[in-house]
C-alpha cells in the first residue's frame, strides 16, 4: 500500500526508482484493508455471540501521525473508501484509498490502491484483487484465488505472474480473522494468534498475533452504540523464521465489525486512518 522521491546530489533530478520502492511500503501491507482490507474485513454463522455483522459503507480521514528516521515525511493526506456487503454465500469487500505524501524533498506525490475481495461464509474459498498506481503510473497488480480446509490450504496467483503457495494448516481469510477477535474480545480473552492470509501483497501469508483490550470513554464513543476494542496486531510472515514483525497495525473495532480508527507503524512514519461517515447498508435479497 508509497512514494518516496529524493533529489540527486549530483544532478538535481528526481529518483524515481527509490519512489518507486518506498511507495508500495504502506500500500503493499495493509489491512486497510487489508486494513483495513485485512482488517475490515465473519464466517461460519454470520453472528458473534448474538451480534451479527453490519454490511455497511464507510469513509475514512487518512493522516500522518508521526515521522522520523530516514523516512523524511513532512506530510500526509487522504481518504479510503470501504464497503462491506453481504452477498449470500459470502462477504464481499471493496476498498478505494487516496493517499499523498509529501517528503522534504521532492513534490507531492499521489498513490492510489484498490482491492476487491470476496470470501465465503464457511470459510472455504477467497477472490483478490488488488491494483495499485503512484506518481501516475501503475505500480503493481495482484490477483488470485485461495482455498482453505481443516488439513490444508492453497493460494493461486495469476497476477503479477502464475504461481501456487502452500497456506498453512488453519488459515483463515480476512472476515473470519475479524470474526476470530470479536470472539476473543466478547469472551474476555486478551491474546489471539492466527494466520492470515489477506491476497494485500506477495508477503502473504501471516501470522498475525494481536493484544485486545476493551475501549471505554471518549474514544469507545462513536458513531455506533456497541461494545468497542481495540487490537494491537503484529504481522510476522510465515515464510520467514524471525522474531521482527514487517509491519504493526493498531485497530479500534465493535462487535458489528465497524471499524473505527487503524493505525500503521512503519518505524520511521506511521499512518493513521480514522472513520467520518458511515452508512448502513440494505440486506441482500438471499
Amino acid at each position: 500500500m508509497l512514494p518516496v522521491q529524493s533529489v540527486s546530489s549530483r544532478s538535481g533530478a528526481v529518483d524515481m526508482t527509490a519512489q518507486k520502492i518506498r511507495s508500495r511500503r504502506w500500500a503493499s501491507k495493509t489491512v486497510a484493508g487489508g486494513l483495513i482490507a485485512a482488517l475490515v474485513s465473519n464466517v461460519v454463522s454470520g453472528a458473534a455471540f448474538g451480534a451479527e455483522l453490519v454490511q455497511h459503507r464507510a469513509t475514512y480521514s487518512m493522516f500522518l501521525a508521526k515521522s522520523g528516521g530516514t523516512a523524511a515525511i513532512v506530510g500526509a493526506r487522504g481518504a479510503m473508501l470501504y464497503d462491506f456487503k453481504d452477498t449470500c454465500d459470502g462477504w464481499g469487500m471493496d476498498t478505494k484509498v487516496y493517499l499523498r505524501l509529501r517528503y522534504a524533498q521532492g513534490p507531492e506525490v499521489e498513490n492510489v490502491r484498490t482491492m476487491s475481495t470476496w470470501e465465503a461464509k464457511d470459510g472455504s474459498g477467497f477472490r483478490f484483487r488488488v491494483e495499485e498506481s503512484g506518481a501516475g503510473e501503475k505500480v503493481q497488480e495482484i490477483k488470485g484465488v485461495a482455498v482453505a480446509e481443516q488439513n490444508s490450504g492453497i493460494a493461486e496467483f495469476t497476477a503479477p505472474r502464475a504461481f501456487t503457495a502452500d497456506l498453512p494448516v488453519k488459515t483463515i481469510f480476512p472476515s473470519a480473522h475479524l470474526r476470530a477477535l470479536i470472539d476473543t474480545a466478547q469472551a474476555g480473552k486478551t491474546h489471539l494468534g492466527r494466520v492470515l492470509f489477506d491476497g494485500a501483497s506477495l508477503d502473504n501469508p501471516f501470522l498475525v498475533s494481536a493484544l485486545i483490550h476493551p475501549l471505554e470513554g471518549e474514544s469507545a464513543a462513536e458513531t455506533e452504540a456497541h461494545p468497542k476494542w481495540r487490537a494491537r496486531m503484529a504481522y510476522y510472515p510465515t515464510r520467514d523464521k524471525t522474531e521482527t514483525p514487517s509491519f504493526e497495525l493498531v485497530v479500534d473495532f465493535d462487535e458489528t465489525g465497524i471499524v473505527y480508527r487503524v493505525v500503521q507503524d512503519f518505524d520511521d512514519y506511521v499512518i493513521e486512518a480514522r472513520i467520518d461517515k458511515f452508512e448502513r447498508l440494505p440486506p441482500p435479497n438471499c
